[in-house]
């Protein structure tokens, strides 16, 4: 273990410590945790459920386990089983687990899906590979892990998870010997996975919207109008969107802006003529229009 790796997860445990986070979690065999003993991420974050979302298998990834028996069959490895991950990468999860949610306060589902899950993924292929643990794998490892993880998902978005974990995580924090390597991973892949950017397209008439197949139909549009003017909310989740969307419709504002309303957002404001009465009740005629033009101008 290299000083880097070890800091990491010492300055987590410390974390840990502070926020009364048992850091010793009962793992099994198959890498599962124990639903009492498992980490509340929501708590941890300090969200309001729902979504619970816990830290409760610290093993291999059962998809990407089930694609790489298929890899090492090619290369004549025999066939590894859903199974608990070496100590060495469950410290490192559980230290990325703290580090992303109490010092950089991403959200715990982002942290589940983008950042536990592809190390998970990356480790089921490293140990059924080489065995090595996170501060001792080579470059052929990462290789290895990000060609299975691509193949997970038709659309290849578990190979770029690891490719942004390898990036961010080792790299960034010299955690590994043999690193960096995500220069090593810039492929034709990785380029064909960028979103292809459109340029402005020509309207043939007003009334045509921007991608008008992503709209949805009217009818939609009343149903959502029906259910948050008439259904009680559920959640106070449920009650912030509720709220939400009945300002989107009133005021037509955009989402970025709904969201940015401060909690004192009310002001109240009287306009008032020269003579104190307020501007709704102010009643000019014709005849009295060159009088009052005189007194405002102080003649």
């Amino acid at each position: 273990m290299n000083d880097s790796f070890a800091a990491y997860v010492a300055s987590a445990r410390a974390l840990a410590a502070e926020r009364n986070i048992p850091w010793d979690l009962p793992v099994e065999c198959d890498g599962f945790i124990d639903k009492h003993a498992a980490w509340d991420l929501t708590a941890m974050a300090g969200t309001v459920p729902p979504p619970f979302t816990r830290l409760s298998d610290l093993g291999s990834d059962r998809n990407t386990v089930e694609v790489l028996n298929k890899h090492l069959a090619e290369i004549g490895r025999p066939a590894v089983a859903k199974a608990a991950l070496s100590q060495g990468w469950q410290d490192l999860i559980k230290a990325a687990t703290i580090h992303q949610i109490l010092v950089l306060r991403n959200t715990p589902g982002h942290v589940s899906l983008q950042v536990i899950r592809p190390l998970r993924a990356l480790g089921t292929c490293v140990q059924a590979l080489s065995g090595a643990e996170p501060w001792a794998m080579t470059a052929d490892d990462v290789r290895f892990a990000r060609a299975v993880a691509i193949a997970v998902q038709a659309s290849g978005k578990l190979g770029e998870l690891v490719e942004s974990v390898v990036k961010y995580i080792f790299d960034a924090r010299h955690l590994c010997d043999h690193g960096p390597f995500h220069h090593l991973l810039k492929t034709e892949w990785g380029e064909r996975t960028r979103p292809i950017k459109r340029g402005p397209q020509i309207r043939r008439f007003l009334g045509e919207r921007k991608n008008e197949e992503r709209l949805p139909e009217l009818r939609a549009l009343w149903e959502l109008i029906r259910i948050v003017f008439t259904e009680p909310p559920r959640t106070f989740s449920d009650a912030l969107r509720f709220a939400q969307i009945k300002l989107l419709i009133l005021c037509g504002l955009r989402v970025g802006e709904v969201c940015s309303i401060p909690a004192d957002w009310k002001r109240v404001r009287d306009y008032v003529d020269l003579d104190g009465r307020a501007a709704g009740e102010v009643v000019i005629a014709d005849a009295d229009a060159p009088s009052l033009c005189r007194k405002a101008m102080g003649a």
